[in-house]
């Protein structure tokens, strides 16, 4: 599992511009998804949060106008990273 993870953040940087041609092992076991699957809702979770217990807090010391701009930046920037990963992975999948 760690030979995978080191091409795939090697592919992902561009250091690795090829994979090694061989048979592909799937070493995606139903407890390795479960787990990661589980890690990223909490991860995500976690961050809205976080965020929202920030923006409350700051509520006190920021114009409600200033809020607005804050959340409207974090949802451009949540929008920008969702549209990366969905079209990095359609061009990864119709490549193949």
């Amino acid at each position: 599992m760690k030979s995978f993870i080191f091409i795939a953040a090697a592919y992902i940087t561009g250091v690795l511009t090829a994979v090694p041609a061989g048979p592909v092992q799937n070493e995606f076991s139903r407890d390795v998804v479960l787990t990661f699957l589980a890690a990223g809702g909490l991860g995500l979770a976690s961050y809205l949060v976080f965020l929202s217990l920030f923006l409350y807090w700051a509520k006190r010391f920021i114009s409600g106008n200033t809020i607005k701009r804050i959340n409207f930046a974090f949802g451009i920037a949540l929008l920008t990273i969702a549209a990366y990963f969905l079209f990095s992975s359609a061009w990864h999948f119709l490549k193949t």
